[in-house]
């Protein structure tokens, strides 16, 4: 069964918390036109693994979904991490991938860069993240932070792959 990563607002007399969770969402199937069925999205588990951070914290993080957005005006890649720095409350971290970046390094480099190395250098830039201590302790604190890739650390973290 699928996830679906969500938000809500819950109200403690003046303070309003956006708390994330994950729910099961069950499959959708589509009815039968014609020859071809559409087939339910699989139900892919979400594997959470633990990094402990030079900061001394022990996240748990999972890979959520990519998204194709533009974020203030310009295409960048979304990737979505669910978070817990508690190990109770979970919460969405966005990490965007500049494609003028990627863009650059492939003129560069005479090749674009493959779906697994995008991903690969998304998943440096959060533990980098984790070590600074960049990535917020609650959900709240979440809201309004996105981690960048951008070109004034797009070869820092490709060195991290030996890429």
């Amino acid at each position: 069964m699928r996830t679906s990563l969500t938000s809500e607002h819950r109200h403690h007399g003046s303070v309003s918390k956006k708390i994330w969770t994950l729910t099961p969402v069950p499959p959708t199937i589509t009815p039968y036109s014609g020859a071809n069925i559409r087939m339910p999205r699989p139900a892919v588990p979400h594997r959470v693994k633990s990094y402990s951070a030079a900061n001394g914290y022990v996240y748990q993080y999972c890979f959520y979904e990519v998204n194709r957005i533009s974020e203030d005006g310009k295409p960048a890649g979304e990737f979505v991490y669910a978070i817990s720095a508690d190990r109770k409350t979970t919460f969405g971290l966005r990490i965007l991938v500049q494609k003028s970046a990627l863009d650059a390094w492939a003129t560069a480099n005479g090749r674009s860069l493959t779906s697994s190395e995008e991903y690969a250098i998304v998943k440096m830039r959060l533990f980098q993240a984790f070590d600074e201590g960049a990535v917020p302790l609650t959900a709240e604190a979440a809201e309004n932070v996105s981690l960048w890739v951008d070109e004034t650390n797009l070869e820092e973290l490709l060195g991290l792959l030996n890429i």
